[in-house]
């Protein structure tokens, strides 16, 4: 399965978020990571600010020299309707990345499962 969302702006790019990525949205924001219900209202509302620095912070892992002034000109420069389809798209990205985040909690916890079975043999 692939992990990220191809995404045609500029040109074709790939819509993907990490760690490193994600934990940038915040503090270019300036706002409490958990300030969820806020993102989504302003994602909904179209609200390009917020827009233009998801979508930069799922495209630097494939463009690192990306700026987030850069994207946020490519996004006004789209009509609404293409800027409703890279909402869609982030979102999607974000659901990838959230998978990918579960699962790796999923294979922590039976690492430390085995390391907890192991650990008996030496009591």
């Amino acid at each position: 399965m692939k992990d990220y969302i191809k995404i045609r702006l500029d040109r074709p790019r790939k819509l993907r978020y990490t760690p490193e990525t994600f934990k940038k949205i915040p503090d270019k924001l300036g706002i409490s990571s958990k300030a969820g219900g806020l993102v989504s209202e302003k994602m909904e509302r179209l609200d390009l600010k917020y827009i233009s620095v998801f979508l930069w912070a799922g495209l630097i892992s494939e463009d690192p020299g990306l700026k987030s002034w850069q994207v946020q000109k490519l996004v006004e420069q789209c009509g609404k309707k293409q800027q409703k389809q890279i909402v869609r798209a982030i979102q999607k990205a974000l659901i990838i990345y959230g998978n990918r985040v579960r699962q790796a909690i999923a294979q922590v916890d039976k690492i430390r499962g085995e390391i907890a079975d192991a650990s008996r043999f030496f009591e």
